[in-house]
């Protein structure tokens, strides 16, 4: 499962995985730890008992690794490096371009920031200030500004705007007065792997999507210049800028020679940090993840390792029997307010389109494993061992 710093729900489901019995291995969501938050990252809603569940927990790169067992020794026993696993699927898949777009000759990509989280969020402005607040405001609409200049000057442009995670199914907060324009559309149902794909450029204010971008050979623009302020390391091998005139250049550019030079320039920058980040881009950190579950694997085919069993309450059982009921109904049906708090809950949960995807997905990575045996059969056996001395 996702690794348990992020949700108060996983840090529950991983105490009662661990209470029944049952062997639990999580992959970190957000693997780009930052020394000055490294207890956040380790710990998120766990602050408090600070314990580890699971029996072992995958993060992204060597330099998060080394920052977590320098401040917290006690989690050595538990953190590998495996890379990061969701990132292998820019190098793993090739998508076909969008029915819906194809009339779209040129499509600009933009990641919208969580402004409307921030800005709404009562205990985020409780605990930060309206200061902070204020400079959200501003910084969300400098980003619309951007966005109106761009669209008025590349009418032949569609800007394809991805929606925030955290923002559901709610306008983001940079294109909530654009939504007039017709070359602005704001795609709430596409994934980001979808909307960068069919990306020429990738835009943002803030966000660490730029590296899904690299990895997909698209240029990205990242609008926030205040180094103070970014998210990640990875903002910095983004060409930083703001002036709408310098990035109607950059674009004009890009459709002249296919190329942006700012962003050309600073490729073996880009390389670098992308390794230090992210641990290891050529598409076989879910085999590195894999590897560390071998021993238990070998041990669960030779029977030599019991089988957990659920120990639930009957009241945790009951709960969950509403809640599924609960979710079932309110699915898909936001306009309804009493319904919209629930109503995303099993919105992207399909066995239909699961078993869809498979269909194509497969193919194409039964065709990566037969392309790259030799070295996956060497990860599979070998690349654990580095941490055999841990324990």
């Amino acid at each position: 499962m996702p690794s348990t710093d992020g949700a108060k729900l996983n840090l529950m489901w991983s105490k009662r995985i661990k209470k029944s019995g049952i062997p639990l291995f999580c992959s970190v969501g957000e693997g780009m730890y930052r020394k000055e938050d490294i207890e956040e990252f380790v710990w998120g809603h766990n602050k408090i008992l600070r314990a580890l569940h699971e029996n072992l927990s995958m993060l992204w790169s060597y330099n998060s690794y080394n920052m977590a067992i320098d401040a917290f020794p006690e989690t050595k026993s538990t953190f590998r490096v495996s890379g990061a696993v969701s990132f292998d699927k820019y190098t793993l898949f090739k998508i076909k371009k969008n029915q819906q777009y194809s009339k779209n000759k040129k499509i600009i990509g933009y990641a919208a920031f969580d402004f409307n989280s921030l800005i709404q969020n009562k205990e985020f402005v409780k605990t930060h200030g309206e200061d902070v607040i204020k400079r959200f405001i501003n910084e969300g609409k400098k980003c619309e500004t951007i966005l109106k200049k761009l669209a008025i000057n590349f009418p032949d442009v569609l800007f394809l705007v991805k929606p925030h995670p955290r923002d559901g199914k709610k306008t983001p907060f940079e294109v909530k007065n654009l939504q007039s324009f017709n070359n602005i559309k704001i795609d709430f149902d596409l994934t980001i792997h979808e909307a960068i794909n069919l990306s020429d450029i990738w835009l943002n204010y803030n966000s660490s999507s730029n590296i899904e971008a690299w990895l997909m050979n698209k240029p990205s623009i990242t609008f926030l210049k205040e180094e103070k302020y970014f998210s990640s390391k990875g903002i910095l091998g983004s060409v930083r800028e703001n002036d709408v005139e310098k990035i109607k250049i950059m674009i004009e550019e890009f459709y002249c020679i296919g190329a942006i030079k700012r962003f050309t320039d600073i490729n073996d920058f880009r390389h670098n940090i992308t390794k230090e980040l992210i641990g290891y881009t050529d598409g076989m950190n879910h085999i590195r993840f894999i590897s560390f579950l071998k021993p238990y694997i070998e041990k669960v085919e030779q029977g030599k390792l019991k089988k957990g069993a659920w120990k639930l309450s009957n009241k945790e059982k009951f709960e969950g029997f509403l809640k599924d009921i609960l979710y079932k109904v309110t699915k898909g049906k936001s306009w309804i307010p009493f319904f919209r708090r629930y109503s995303t809950y099993y919105q992207n949960f399909s066995l239909t389109d699961f078993d869809n995807k498979k269909l194509s997905l497969y193919k194409q990575m039964d065709l990566f494993y037969h392309e790259n045996s030799t070295k996956i059969d060497d990860l599979y056996n070998n690349h654990s061992r580095k941490f055999d001395n841990l324990d």
